[in-house]
C-alpha cells in the first residue's frame, strides 16, 4: 500500500469513528467497502448502499448475492495468510447467530490494531489480538 492511500484510509477511519451502528446506513459492509473506496478511488459503498436496510434483508441479499467475503472476493480481493496482513487488508470474522445460522462481518487492519463496527457503539478502533473468530484476510487487488 503506498503512503496516500494508507493516509486516506486513517482520515476515513477518523471521521467514522463513533457513528452508530444501523443496517444499511452504517454496517461492517458499507464501512469497509467505504474505506476501499478511501483507498484505491473505487464506488463499492454505493455499490452497496439501499440493498438492505435490516438485518432479515442483508440476509436474504446475502444469500441471494454472496456474503461480504464473497462478494468481495468477486470484486477483486484475495486471500492473504495471517502472518502476512497489513495495514488495508480486510479480517473476516464469523459470527454464529442466535438462529444457527453462520454470518460473516468484516473489518479493517490499520496496524496493530483494527477499525471494526459494533452493534452497541458503532464505529470502533480495538487491538488486533480483540477481534472474535477471525477466519480469513483479504487484501485488494
Amino acid at each position: 500500500m503506498n503512503p496516500s492511500s494508507e493516509i486516506a484510509l486513517h482520515h476515513y477511519v477518523q471521521g467514522e469513528i463513533g457513528k452508530p451502528f444501523k443496517f444499511g446506513v452504517n454496517d461492517c459492509p458499507l464501512f469497509v467497502a467505504g474505506a476501499i473506496d478511501a483507498m484505491y478511488g473505487t464506488s463499492l459503498r454505493d455499490e452497496y448502499t439501499g440493498k438492505w436496510n435490516t438485518q432479515k434483508s442483508a440476509w436474504k441479499f446475502a444469500r441471494k448475492n454472496g456474503d461480504i467475503s464473497e462478494q468481495l472476493k468477486s470484486k477483486g480481493c484475495v486471500n492473504v495468510e495471517l502472518t502476512h496482513i497489513q495495514t488495508g487488508d480486510i479480517i473476516v470474522m464469523e459470527q454464529r447467530l442466535a438462529h444457527e445460522k453462520y454470518w460473516r462481518s468484516v473489518a479493517v487492519c490499520l496496524g496493530s490494531t483494527v477499525a471494526i463496527v459494533r452493534d452497541d457503539i458503532g464505529v470502533d478502533i480495538v487491538n488486533i489480538n480483540q477481534v472474535p473468530n477471525l477466519t480469513e484476510v483479504l487484501r485488494w487487488q
